[in-house]
């Protein structure tokens, strides 16, 4: 409800919370991180269902090796491209996937999957924040993530506002409630 927001600042804002899952990563560190589905949802919301494109560009199958219990031990990597078709603007990168089954076609298959949805949103995140990119800066998860569109919004001017003019640190704490009542005061 409201007005819409321009493609650049909906790209711009942070993933909202229940966009960002987490995961144990090494040494019991919780890592936070966007799902392939999240992103391609985040894509054709900011692009439209046929405004994009997704192009595997390259793929290699490392020699495909049978572990103590007689399962294959799959690994691919996969370079994509994502276009935005409209502009014609293009984000590349390239991503890993690895898979263990009885089954050489299903590990296979799998592996492969897991590749290319890697790259997908290694390449996706160079187009903005609210794609993946803000998980890559220090100090943004989850826990961080707001929690409605209105409120990343929010967040996104509160920030370019600090930088723009130097806020304090008490303000750009403030919530944009308690900005708006604090100008009234200061206007009456």
């Amino acid at each position: 409800k409201g007005l819409p927001i321009s493609v650049d600042k909906f790209l711009s804002t942070k993933p909202l919370r229940k966009e960002v899952s987490t995961r144990q990563g090494p040494g019991g560190m919780k890592l936070s991180y966007m799902g392939g589905d999240v992103i391609t949802k985040t894509l054709n919301e900011a692009f439209g269902y046929d405004g994009w494109s997704l192009e595997v560009k390259d793929k290699t199958q490392l020699d495909p090796m049978k572990d103590d219990k007689g399962r294959y031990i799959v690994a691919f990597t996969a370079t994509v491209r994502i276009t935005h078709i409209r502009t014609g603007a293009f984000r590349e990168d390239c991503g890993a996937g690895d898979a263990i089954d009885k089954n050489l076609a299903s590990a296979s298959g799998n592996a492969l999957k897991g590749a290319i949805t890697d790259a997908m949103k290694r390449a996706a995140r160079h187009f903005g924040e609210k794609l993946g990119n803000s998980l890559y800066h220090d100090g943004f998860n989850a826990n961080k993530a707001p929690n409605t569109l209105k409120d990343a919004c929010e967040m996104l001017d509160l920030e370019r506002a600090k930088e723009r003019f130097g806020f304090e640190k008490d303000r750009k704490k403030m919530i944009p409630a308690q900005q708006q009542q604090q100008q009234q005061q200061s206007t009456a």
